[in-house]
């Protein structure tokens, strides 16, 4: 790339930059906080009115109103990308004045529809309040004459659902901003096509990229761990030191966010005893058996003893074996765990994606299966159809045949999370000696997966493609 990039920014102070597309109301408390605060971000990075969320929500008397993220750290921004993609911050007023090109980066609340001005929980009042109407009118009009490009980084969440590009193309609707001058980054590998297919090119109002973030910034991150040995993952001689040592657990299983997949795994694996053969957490709280999530997971089961699984799940939640004395919650940290005690003492992880029931077209990756790769566990991914093919196809290797992975080609959701789960009760019915050959058959396959998920940040990365093609798209070439 011959191009710096050009971050342009409406409001730059002396101690911070006001975020773009943010309601003035908000950046004339920010601004009035970095005046009379020499550190107006905080030690934790956040803006005044980030911190102090609860205030500010009864000032507007409605949360996250028009309350963009701060500059926590744009994609762009990572130390993965430090030396491979080349930036520079300026005001909109000198992008100007020296004739420079811009991008215009806006990080929107993780609740789209917050930025989109969609209807949230029947909140009427909020449509008609679209982000663009707070991009400064100087920005606006550069962007309109084809001297910026809008960039919406939604570089961490792993989907751009259908009522979020349904919301943004309203919005955009009367905005006078043409669609190859906006675009938003997932954090998906097939989310531009997917948005192509669903919406005709003559209905389009903003276009879509795919950006590799999480594997990218996840590689970066483990290898930097395993630099400064800050013992979150294993090295290939602790692994290989391990080869006489029979594990305490099966498996290991971690569920954090409450969805359907995931508990109806959690149900059978309770009915059929197969829950004490592993490391286990689980973020319900008291009484979740009493929720609809509960009740909707149980419909249609054929369950065996519901009063079991309903003692079990009700003194809820439950953390790792070795997170038993952690002072908060059930511990997920993005990285997912801080160490790899729970990952060392389990010969397979059932990894649970975000997805499974909804979103069914949508191929992502988040953080959850790269703990297992960095800590060589083979996986059976309770997710989409056709996510192992995205991993091979990214150069992972997976488990067939140690592992039935056919559950993968299947169309049929229900189908395919009864086929996860008898390959779960096949390798729960091994006993010890047995579980412990079959893990280390898969010894290259499991060295193979660690060394390449390191490497990934060493190669040419997808969001580096990304950013190439905004430059080539601002700069006509």
């Amino acid at each position: 790339m011959t191009n710096k990039i050009c971050l342009a920014f409406d409001y730059i102070f002396p101690n911070f930059i006001l975020p773009n597309a943010l309601n003035p109301d908000i950046g004339i408390i920010n601004y009035i906080a970095a005046k009379y605060n020499n550190n107006e971000k905080g030690d934790n990075g956040f803006t005044y009115t980030e911190n102090n969320n609860n205030e500010i929500n009864k000032i507007f008397n409605y949360p996250n109103y028009n309350k963009q993220n701060s500059l926590t750290g744009f994609f762009i921004e990572a130390e993965v990308y430090n030396g491979k993609i080349d930036f520079e911050y300026e005001s909109i007023f000198f992008t100007v004045l020296k004739n420079k090109k811009f991008l215009y980066i806006i990080k929107p609340d993780p609740v789209l529809l917050f930025t989109f001005g969609g209807d949230i929980n029947n909140q009427e009042w909020v449509n008609g309040n679209y982000f663009w109407k707070y991009i400064s009118k100087s920005a606006l009009e550069q962007i309109k004459m084809g001297n910026g490009i809008i960039v919406i980084d939604y570089s961490l969440e792993p989907v751009l659902k259908d009522i979020h590009c349904d919301a943004l193309n309203n919005c955009l609707k009367f905005s006078g901003i043409d669609k190859d001058s906006i675009y938003i980054i997932v954090n998906g590998f097939n989310a531009k096509e997917y948005y192509e297919n669903k919406i005709p090119l003559e209905e389009r109002k903003f276009n879509v990229l795919n950006t590799g973030f999480v594997i990218e910034h996840s590689s970066y991150f483990y290898q930097k761990s395993l630099n400064q040995n800050k013992d979150l993952v294993m090295t290939a001689d602790k692994f290989l030191s391990t080869k006489n040592i029979l594990r305490k657990n099966h498996f290991l299983m971690k569920i954090n966010n409450i969805k359907k997949h995931r508990i109806k795994i959690l149900i059978r694996m309770i009915d059929d005893d197969l829950i004490n053969l592993g490391d286990w957490s689980f973020s319900g709280k008291n009484q979740f058996t009493d929720t609809d999530d509960f009740k909707d997971a149980i419909e249609n089961e054929k369950i065996e003893n519901i009063d079991k699984i309903i003692q079990l799940l009700k003194n809820g939640p439950y953390k790792l074996q070795n997170e038993q004395n952690y002072s908060g919650g059930v511990n997920y940290d993005w990285y997912y765990s801080n160490n790899y005690e729970a990952n060392i003492n389990s010969y397979f992880d059932i990894c649970f994606e975000s997805f499974f029931y909804e979103n069914k077209d949508i191929l992502s990756l988040t953080e959850k299966i790269f703990k297992a790769m960095v800590c060589f566990q083979p996986f059976i991914f309770v997710t989409t159809k056709g996510t192992l093919k995205l991993l091979r196809d990214l150069g992972y290797k997976t488990f067939e045949p140690f592992i039935n992975e056919s559950y993968d080609n299947e169309d049929d959701d229900d189908k395919r999370l009864l086929m996860i789960y008898d390959e779960i009760k096949k390798l729960c019915s091994m006993d010890k000696n047995e579980i412990h050959n079959w893990y280390w058959g898969m010894e290259e396959i499991l060295i193979h997966n660690h060394n390449h998920h390191l490497s990934i940040h060493k190669n040419r990365m997808i969001t580096e493609d990304s950013v190439d093609y905004l430059i080539k798209k601002l700069y006509n070439i």
